[in-house]
Parts: C-alpha cells; structure tokens; sequence
C-alpha cells in the first residue's frame, strides 16, 4: 500500500527535477544574462538623451533588441527583459512598484511583437525577407505592440508621479517613438546579423562594401555634422544619404540595408546630441523626435526596397534554376542520341521538342516579366504613392499649426512636404513607365508621345515622333510589343549610342505596321538580330525585342546606314477601331 502510493510522488519527482535542470541549463541562464546586459547597457545610454521625467526616450534600443532576441531565440528568455527593463528604471529613480510596471509593459511589448510576427506574416522565420514580413514589422511591431510598453509605462510613472501631468502626451509619443525606431532600425539589423543566413562574400563583394561603407559614413557626417558646409540647416542634407542607402538595399539587400540605415541612425543621433546637423532645435527632445520621425520613414522606404530585391533575386533563381535544368536535360538527352545512328530520327524530334520548350520558356519569361511590371507598378500606385499621399496630407495638417514650431522645424516641415510631393510624383512616373495606363485607355500613339516626352526629358536627347494622325487602334498584344520595343530602343540610345537624337516613325497599312527607330550614334552591325545570331552577341534586351515580334509573326533588322536603325515589321490581321 505504502510502495504502491510512493510511485506517483517519484514520477512527480523526476519531472520537477527534468523542468529544474532544463530552467538552470547553462546556455540558457548565459542567454538570460547577455540579454539582460545588453539591455542595460542600451537602455543607460537611451536614457542620457534628455528623456521625459527621466524614462521616456526617444532612442530606445532595448525594445529592438528585445524583438529580435524573442523572435530569433525563442519567448523563453523573456526574463532577461524583464530584470533588465526593472533594473535600468529603478536605477533611474524610479519607485520600485512603478519600475515592476514600467518592465511588464516592455516584456508584454515583446512577446505581443514577436508573437504577431510569427502569427499574421506567414511564418517571419529569421529575417524581413517580404514586403509583407517588412509591413507586419513596421505595422504589427513597430506600430501597435509598442502601444503597449507606451501606455503602461507613462501610465506607471503617472502614478508614480515620475512624469507630471501636463508632460503625459509629449511622454507618450516620445515613449512609442523611441520603442518603434528600436524595432525598425535595431532589429532589422540583429535578425540579418544573428539569422539563419551567412554571408560568403567574395573579394570584389567585400571591396564593393567597404567602400560604400566609407561614401556612407563621409556623407553621412557631412548631412549631420555639417562637415564642409557653412550652413548647418540646409533642408536637403538629411536626403544626401539616400542614394547610399538604396545602393546598399540593391546590391547588399540583407546585411547591408539593416547595417546602413543603423549606422545612419547612430551617426545622426550622436550629431543631433552634440547640437549639430539640420535637425537640432531647441530642445535636445524636440530635435530628436524630429530626426526619428526622420530616421522611420527612411527605415521603412529601405527594408521595403530590399525586401523587394530580396524577392525579385529569389524569383529570378527560381527561374535560372528552371532553365538551367531544362538545358542540363535537354543536353544530355541529345548526347545520349547522338551516340546512336539508328535513332537520328528520335534525336531530331527530340531536339525540336526542346527548342519549342524553350520558346515556351522564352514566352514565358517575357509574360512573367510584364506581369511582373505590372504587379510593381501596381504596388507602387496602390500602396507606396497612397502612403506619400496620405504623408502629404498629414504634413499639410502639421503645417497648419506651424506658426508656433521653431524656424527650423518649419524650414524641416516645408521641406519635408515638397520632398513628399517630389516623391510621389517620382513614383508615380516609375509606375508609368513599368505599366503605362495611356497604352490600354488610350492607345499606342498617346503612349509613345508620352513615352517619347519623359525620355527626352529625363535625358535631355531629343525625339522626333512621325506617324499618321488617324493611326486607330491594334490589338492589344502588338500595342504593348510595340511600346516595349521603342522603350528598349530609347534605353539603348542613351546606354549605348551617343546619339543627342533619335527619331520614331509610325507606319500603318491594311494588313501590317511598321516601326523604326532611328538615331545618329555608333549604330550596330547589320545581322545581330537575325535568328542566325547565337545569344552569346545579343544583350537581354535585343533577345527580347527578337522574342516579342517572333511571337507576332513579325520580323526585325538592323537598317544598313549612319547610326543606327531598327525596323519592326508586324503584320495587323483585324483592324481594331
């Protein structure tokens, strides 16, 4: 009876002893307390920059840190930000039973954050690799998770009477704005740092980095230390970092684009503390909230854009691998043919068969590329034009109330609402010209002399457009060939020709359209586009000009004469009104 009823207290036994052994497990008590330092010693200096009732910061990359440690390495060391986060308030001054309410804001803060990445982005994994992760960063995390931390915390030192009454709002935005820069500028870089993926760079790639490193920390002093500049509040400065932050999202979408944008943010930070760069106003306080206002939308605009090319790179290797496979299989099925005679017949029909699969694939590539434009530009004029719009009208309602900001947050609000439109227009004319809406509303000749005005004006070589008035309507698929095929032509001209000219001439006949391009330049020899020609001589954009009218039925060549002329001849079955 005794021996029986002391069997369930030794099971009971031996799964308390199992649970004590795995919470004392050395790996992970070291991961506690390196989170918990590296909390610390993060949050000390968030707190120097002239923080609101001596807690509420506007640089606060604990709540980064704390992110990315949850999502990376699991909830379970979530008592490193806890300790941390009472630790630091307490020695700050904070009452002890404030500070208990000020760390459970920051833990909830985390673990609501890391769990709604997991949960509405499709499985976040290691690192914003998607637009739609980069969105659920900015918008679930980012957004609405620091809400949390904002509202117990303000609400602890309320009650505390850490922060007085009147300070409550400016302490609550300062408090959410600290949290969100944390989240978009410290975690990006520890997931791309501390993630799965490891980077094999080669020489050339690491030269390429190391350079872009130096351009970005010299300009990035010149913007914000007003390094070589006599006026310090010059409105464009902030923005001359923008082309280094996009040339580290195009060709180092992963690490470099988390690692730029932070060492922008710490170098404007440090600049901005010590009185200097354009965003220094009266208060250390109002300076700061003005650059991380700053410091948010460039983060944003930067993991989108690599998160974009992060996409596109995935898709393309996808389909390079197909090909690469369809030729592996296609090659050694004709080795193994060719080995024997008495099958020529087999190996000919097996080599047509390939050459269809790969027309197929050609065609293939051609209606994914223009699919894919149309997805972008779509994206853009949906989502990224809609975003500067609704920036726009927020910054026109901020401007109402400028009367009572300083000279230079009114300078910094002007310039930022010009800037936004500027964008929006950019935009707006990217997103035409990947998908031009003239080529479906209203057909081919609107296109081209809309086409044929942004070319001239963006680089300033003038285009001549001939062709009829009465033009009417093609078919849709030979509109758009022909439209992409002026496009490339166009882009050679000012890539490759030299040419301050070129000329676009329109002809339509009962069963046919012609179409030439002409410009004044260096010109190209006489049978590069004929089928003859192996790829190896043709660029992408000739071999797809080549696929485009091979899919009409139509025919291309290079004009003999001065410069060069490419004429397109596609024939038009069914006339459209």
């Amino acid at each position: 009876m005794v021996h029986g009823s002391a069997l369930p207290v030794q099971g009971q036994g031996m799964i308390l002893e199992k649970t004590l052994r795995k919470a004392w497990n050395p790996g992970y008590l070291s991961g506690v307390a390196l989170l918990l330092a590296a909390y610390m010693v993060t949050a000390k200096l968030g707190l120097l920059m002239d923080a609101v009732g001596g807690v509420a910061t506007t640089v606060w990359p604990p709540a980064g840190i704390a992110l990315a440690a949850l999502t990376l390495f699991g909830y379970r060391l979530w008592p490193g930000i806890a300790a941390g986060a009472f630790l630091i308030n307490v020695s700050a001054g904070v009452p002890a039973l404030a500070a208990a309410g000020m760390a459970l804001g920051n833990t909830l803060e985390a673990l609501l954050g890391s769990y709604l990445l997991q949960r509405f982005t499709g499985g976040f994994g290691k690192s914003p690799d998607t637009i739609r992760k980069v969105i659920g960063l900015v918008v679930l995390a980012a957004g609405l998770s620091t809400t949390v931390s904002a509202t117990l915390g303000v609400a602890s030192g309320y009650l505390a009477g850490v922060i007085p009454a009147p300070s409550l709002g400016r302490a609550w935005q300062t408090w959410w704005l600290g949290d969100a820069l944390g989240d978009l500028v410290v975690a990006p870089l520890l997931f791309a740092w501390l993630g799965a993926h490891r980077m094999r760079p080669s020489l050339r790639s690491l030269g390429e980095a190391a350079l872009m490193a130096a351009a970005l920390g010299g300009v990035s002093l010149i913007a914000f230390g007003g390094l070589l500049l006599s006026d310090q509040r010059t409105g464009f400065q902030p923005y001359v970092v923008f082309p280094f932050l996009i040339w580290a999202a195009l060709r180092f979408p992963r690490h470099g684009t988390a690692t730029a944008v932070f060492a922008v943010a710490s170098i404007a930070v440090a600049m901005t503390v010590r009185g200097k760069g354009p965003f220094y106003a009266v208060s250390l306080n109002e300076s700061l909230l003005l650059l991380q206002a700053f410091m948010a939308i460039t983060a944003v605009t930067m993991l989108v854009l690599s998160a974009d090319v992060m996409q596109r790179q995935r898709a393309e290797n996808s389909l390079r691998g197909a090909q690469e496979d369809l030729e592996r299989r296609v090659t050694e099925r004709t080795s193994q043919l060719s080995q024997a005679n008495r099958v020529l017949a087999e190996e000919i029909v097996e080599r047509k068969q390939a050459e269809k699969m790969l027309r197929d694939l050609s065609t293939r590539l051609l209606r994914i590329q223009d699919e894919e434009r149309q997805r972008v530009a779509r994206e853009l004029h949906d989502s990224t034009a809609q975003s500067l719009t609704a920036l726009s009208l927020n910054l026109s309602v901020a401007a109402r109330s400028k009367e009572s900001m300083s000279p230079a947050s009114r300078a910094a609000l002007d310039e930022s609402v010009s800037l936004a439109q500027l964008c929006s227009q950019e935009i707006r004319s990217m997103s035409y010209l990947l998908h031009p809406p003239l080529l479906k509303e209203v057909g081919l000749p609107a296109a081209l002399k809309w086409c044929a005005a942004g070319f001239s004006q963006r680089s300033g070589i003038s285009v001549d457009l001939d062709m009829p008035e009465d033009f009417g309507r093609l078919p849709l698929e030979v509109e758009n060939a022909l439209f992409r095929i002026v496009q490339e032509c166009l882009n050679n001209v000012q890539r490759h020709s030299g040419s301050p000219t070129a000329r676009i001439e329109l002809q339509r006949r009962a069963r046919w359209v012609g179409l030439k391009v002409l410009d004044d330049g260096r010109g190209m020899p006489e049978g590069i586009l004929s089928d003859q020609s192996g790829v190896q001589s043709l660029g992408v954009g000739l071999l797809g000009m080549r696929e485009r009218v091979r899919q009409l039925g139509g025919q291309i060549r290079i004009v003999p004469g001065a410069g060069a002329t490419i004429q397109v001849d596609i024939p038009v079955a069914v006339e459209v009104s």
